[in-house]
């Protein structure tokens, strides 16, 4: 076998060659990631992931509770009386309250009629009495 340093000095480029490959492995080693580094950063990612999901779940589940409440709310809003409705409620109650004045006017000429008609019997009963008192 030959020297080892003959070797070396014979092949120069591939000493520079070894030692270029051995510099960069040392400098990709530190500013590469390691699968040790790989491995933890990915069940932080996995973690944080979990994470989100159930925190998605949760808001799923609140906006279809209140997905429902809109429904109900819009639901009630659609039972409630509509502008028509209020306006046909309204022109009734008018017509209600001409009857009723209609009414209490009749009322009114009945009431000076049975007035009359007390004056009337009044006056024959005072007759009566007179007539009876006189024989």
């Amino acid at each position: 076998m030959d020297n080892i340093p003959d070797i070396l000095a014979n092949n120069i480029e591939a000493v520079v060659a070894f030692l270029l490959l051995t510099g960069l492995l040392a400098w990709l080693t530190k500013h590469f990631v390691t699968w040790k580094a790989y491995d933890k950063r990915q069940k932080a990612i996995d973690a944080r992931d979990a994470e989100i999901s159930e925190k998605f779940a949760k808001h799923g589940e609140l906006i279809a509770v209140l997905q429902s409440e809109v429904t109900r709310i819009a639901t009630s809003m659609n039972n409630l009386p509509r502008r028509e409705d209020f306006h046909a409620l309204q022109s009734t109650m008018l017509t209600l309250e001409g009857s009723v004045k209609a009414l209490a006017a009749s009322m009114e000429g009945m009431h000076e009629l049975l007035r009359r008609d007390d004056e009337k019997i009044n006056i024959l009963l005072q007759n009566q009495m007179s007539l009876k008192g006189g024989q």
